[in-house]
């Protein structure tokens, strides 16, 4: 019986460590890719005039949003018949456990500024919701290595002093 204790306490603190090192990463690759997103939408806008709902479309089809669910459900709730602002409020949710909720609060504000101002509003909000998510990337690629690393670590580690206490 201990036996199948000790195992189980260790699967489990292992899977814990697993899991929260998985979501490190995705965060990192949220925040990359929202990055990576809104400066492509302020050029998109800047240069081409393209209507915002066509050119989310087009970027959805490009390499390195294919995968982004953010995107992804924004396009999608676009394409259900859904007004910008509430597509952009349901695929901000998607990626909420993900970001800290001021990031979210910058993401949500943006997504109600989007279609309903002009060209210069539209560039200050993303302006400044990008002011908050590149020092949040910069924080996130410096402690990213060691972060990731340590979770699996600790998961193992308190895994196996479990496993020791309870044999």
């Amino acid at each position: 019986m201990n036996w199948t204790a000790a195992t189980a306490a260790f699967a489990v603190s292992a899977a814990a460590g697993f899991f929260e090192a998985e979501k490190r990463r995705r965060r990192g690759r949220t925040l990359f890719l929202l990055v990576l997103l809104l400066q492509r939408m302020e050029l998109e806008i800047a240069f081409s005039r393209v209507p915002l709902p066509d050119m989310l479309s087009a970027l959805l089809e490009e390499p390195p949003f294919r995968s982004f669910g953010f995107l992804a459900a924004l396009v999608r709730a676009m394409t259900a018949g859904g007004s910008l602002q509430s597509a952009w409020k349901a695929a901000a949710e998607t990626v909420q456990d993900l970001l800290q909720p001021w990031e979210q609060t910058h993401l949500l504000q943006l997504g109600s500024v989007l279609g309903t101002t002009g060209l210069d509003g539209q560039k200050k909000a993303m302006e400044e919701t990008l002011a908050v998510l590149r020092p949040a990337l910069e924080r996130f690629r410096s402690q990213s290595k060691s972060g990731v690393t340590l979770c699996r670590i600790c998961g193992l580690c308190v895994g196996c002093v479990l496993f020791i206490m309870i044999l």
